[in-house]
Formats: C-alpha cells, structure tokens, sequence
C-alpha cells in the first residue's frame, strides 16, 4: 500500500509538471490554464487520491495467532573491564488485538511485553558521555511475529529482537545512537571494554495466524 501511494503520488506530481511546463512554452491565458487545472484535478487527482483513501480504510485486521501468550525467561552473563555480571530475568508475552488499517496506520497484530523485574533497559555500561543498553525484545520476537510484512533486518524489526543500543556524547554536544543486534554487537562492545560470555533465552514459538469466523475483531 506504501509503495502504491509513493507511485500515485509521483505521477500526479509529473503530470503537474508536464502540464505547467506546456502553458509555460505556449502563451494560453490565465483563464484557459486555471480551467484545464481544475478539469484535470477533478478527473484525475481527485479520483486517485479517493481510492487511496478507500485502500487504505479497507484494509482488514490481520488474523489473531494460534498461540497468544507465553514466558521466556533470559540470561545475559557479561564482562566489564574485567568485573563480570549476570542478568536473568523473565519476559511476559501477551496478545492484545488486531486492527485494521486506515488513512494514518497499516493493518497489524498489537502485543503487550513486560518483563518480571519491571525493568525497561538493562544499563551494561554508564560512564561520562556513553550510556549501553540491553534489551531483550519483544512479544512480537518470541512469539513469531516478527516480520509483519517487514524485513527482519529492518530498523523496526531490529528494536523487537534482542539489542544493544550504544548512545555516545560527542564533543560538539551531538547524541550519536547505534542500536544492533546482540548477536552482531560482539565486536562493537569490545572496544568499550565490555565482553559478552554468554546469551540465551527460552525457546522462540512457532506460531500460525489464521482467521476466526467469530474474531470480530477490528
């Protein structure tokens, strides 16, 4: 649906030009342009702007997951500057609902995560200008809903799944944030003195999405 709308939106802006590019180059007065403008607006924009609107309002709710709740305990065992130090911890997995899409939000599965001990980020590093942080995920990740139509190696999908986010003060005063996956942040990590011996969580679900003839949901 993104990608109909950028096409729709660049062609009404080409045939725009094109069109004021002509009157420019052959001398029609003001009254004649202004009414081949609405002429043209009224037959061609108009109409494509309103079945935008209606695609995007028809979207439907994706159907609810098979499996929707579940327990994953973590464990992050880490090195700092030679002092070790162990999180372990539980994240709660929820299904809440399914929306459809309109003109200001795609169609999507929305999920509750809370971890037990109530923390948001876990801090692996604070000193001066640097601050790093670990996440575990979300219900999204463990529960198999990764993707939604979305790469797993987009920056969204990348803030479900297990990260670290490093956030550096530079001399000008400017915030410089870089969030990766804990499995590529290894190297990174080693060179502010931090090691990660061991991470490792309950098993991910596999799960399936299929429509319900009762959902009603929307």
């Amino acid at each position: 649906m993104r990608l109909l709308t950028i096409i729709i939106l660049i062609s009404v802006v080409i045939c725009l030009f094109i069109v004021l590019h002509k009157f420019v180059l052959i001398s029609i007065n003001k009254k004649v342009i202004l009414t081949i403008l609405s002429l043209g607006f009224i037959f061609f924009v108009f109409p494509l702007l309103l079945l935008l609107i209606i695609g995007l309002q028809s979207t439907p709710a994706p159907p609810p997951p098979v499996i929707t709740n579940g327990s994953f305990p973590f464990r992050l065992e880490y090195e700092v500057e030679g002092e070790r130090y162990l999180i372990e911890d539980t994240l709660i997995a929820e299904y809440d609902k399914s929306v459809a899409g309109n003109t200001t939000t795609t169609a999507r599965r929305w999920w509750n995560s809370n971890i037990m001990s109530g923390e948001n980020r876990f801090v692996l590093k604070e000193k001066n200008d640097l601050r790093i942080t670990f996440h575990p995920g979300y219900a999204e990740y463990y529960m198999g809903d990764l993707c939604q139509g979305t790469s797993a190696k987009s920056n969204s999908s990348i803030l479900l799944q297990p990260n670290i986010t490093i956030r550096v003060i530079n001399l000008d005063g400017r915030i410089s944030t870089k969030t990766l996956l804990i499995e590529e942040a290894y190297e990174v990590l080693s060179d502010y003195g931090i090691v990660i011996i061991s991470w490792s969580h309950a098993e991910l679900v596999v799960n399936n999405f299929i429509e319900r003839a009762d959902s009603g949901e929307k």
